[in-house]
Parts: C-alpha cells; structure tokens; sequence
C-alpha cells in the first residue's frame, strides 16, 4: 500500500443564478419579496418551487431560500436552528407579565384596573396562544428548513 501523499485535481461544480445573461447580484436579491416558507403548521406552503440556499446577509440574517412562488422569484429566510427554546422563553416571559398585571388590576380601588390594562393583558394573552401554535408547528417547521439546507448552494454576482 503506497501512503505517499499526493494532488489529486478534482471538478468544482459552481451554481450561479442568472437574470438574462447577467449573474444576479446582492442588490437585485435585496429587492425580492420575502415571503413565510411554513404556514402556521410548520408545512412549506403550495406553490413553493426552492432553487437553493443563499448564505448571504441580508437585514442582518443569514441564510436564505431562494424559490418561485406562483410565477415570482422570492426568498425566505432559513432558520436551520430550533426555534423551540425561543418560543418557550417567550411564553413564560409573556405569562409572568400577564399574571403581574392581573394581580395589578386586582389590587386597584374598584378591583378592576383600568380598560386599558384590560386590553394589554387581552393583546398579551393572544400572543401567548400565537407562540403556542407556533411551538407546536416546530418540530414539522424545523424538517422543512433542514430539508432545504440540503438544498445546493447558490452563488450570487458582486
């Protein structure tokens, strides 16, 4: 067995997205519509034809789905990381607020608290059911976005 080493030349296969003859650039991708990759379930939505990821920032996140949406090209973000703890976190916090404030009002003159606080602890707990139902798409959500990271990588022009 012969352990010398050695260079070996191998074939790059490097992945451009064109618009007409030129190769897109970053200013072009900027201007793309944004557009939700999972609906409220965690399924990807109909219609969505995925080119590839882009990893590029762009409004300070990083990577990105390039895909045709319903004829138009657009791009959403890929959150390759599990957003669960996230979503817990943000529920405790949310509680904790809404049960400081009932004990507020409880406490007022007329055992009410005002109409205001009322409604900030309505808008409060209406959140808290939109980050429940997010927690539970997660687990579907998250098999999207790792299905699309195994997607090619797409490079764009200067």
């Amino acid at each position: 067995m012969n352990n010398e080493p050695k260079i070996e030349e191998l074939q790059v296969s490097v992945r451009v997205v064109r618009v007409g003859t030129k190769q897109m650039t970053l200013q072009f991708f900027r201007q793309l519509e944004r557009f939700e990759l999972c609906d409220d379930q965690g399924y990807m939505v109909d219609g969505v034809t995925p080119w590839g990821f882009v990893n590029v920032v762009v409004d300070d996140v990083r990577p990105w789905i390039l895909a045709e949406v319903g004829g138009q090209l657009k791009r959403a973000v890929l959150n390759n990381a599990d957003m669960a703890d996230h979503f817990k976190k943000w529920i405790a916090d949310w509680k904790a607020t809404i049960d400081s404030e009932e004990r507020s009002r409880s406490t007022s003159p007329d055992g009410r608290g005002s109409p205001d606080a009322a409604a900030r602890i309505a808008r409060k707990q209406q959140q808290v059911e939109e980050y429940e139902q997010q927690l539970a798409a997660e687990p579907q959500r998250l098999k999207v976005h790792q299905q699309m990271c195994a997607l090619p990588q797409l490079f764009l022009g200067a």
